[in-house]
């Protein structure tokens, strides 16, 4: 009966230490492929923050393109200081245009940057997690380990009391 007993005992520990692995293994997993999908998301992000930058500088030099061809028509029909002063509306707008583009451009770049932190906290965040997952688990083994020790004293108890049990019935 008593070695029934502790063949349960040890039939359960090594149940109990086997869901825990499975259980481990699963969170790793799932953490590793949330980590890959938030990488791939912030990537997605970003080409499209670029295409749209581009599309933008795109429009923009259309834009431009028109308005110099505008200007060659104005030339022809006006006079010289008409032209000055359209040169310089010209060079106003592009101005205009190029602290536009340099603050979307300063935009997406502290946007990247602030991803980039919240990306790496979160690292650090599953990092300290895993870390945490294995101090937990070291503890399980510990804790199974004096279990199993204390099981093993206390049969070895049980055995001498028996021991001394038939003795004194012997004699």
């Amino acid at each position: 009966l008593a070695a029934e007993l502790e063949r349960a005992k040890r039939e359960k520990l090594a149940n109990m230490d086997a869901g825990l692995k499975t259980q481990q293994e699963i969170n790793n997993a799932f953490v590793a492929a949330a980590a890959e999908r938030e990488e791939k998301l912030a990537a997605v992000e970003r080409e499209r923050r670029l295409r749209h930058l581009a599309e933008d500088e795109a429009m923009r030099k259309a834009q431009e393109m028109e308005l110099i061809e505008k200007q060659g028509e104005i030339e022809k029909q006006q006079s010289v200081a008409d032209m000055e002063q359209l040169i310089r509306d010209a060079r106003s707008w592009r101005t205009k245009q190029a602290a536009e583009r340099m603050s979307m451009v300063e935009e997406e770049r502290r946007r990247y940057l602030l991803e980039s932190e919240v990306r790496e906290k979160r690292l650090e965040e599953i990092s300290r997690l895993g870390r945490r997952r294995e101090y937990e688990k070291s503890m399980l083994d510990t804790q199974q380990e004096e279990i199993a020790k204390a099981l093993e004293e206390e049969k070895t108890m049980q055995q001498a009391l028996l021991t001394m049990e038939q003795d004194r019935v012997r004699d």
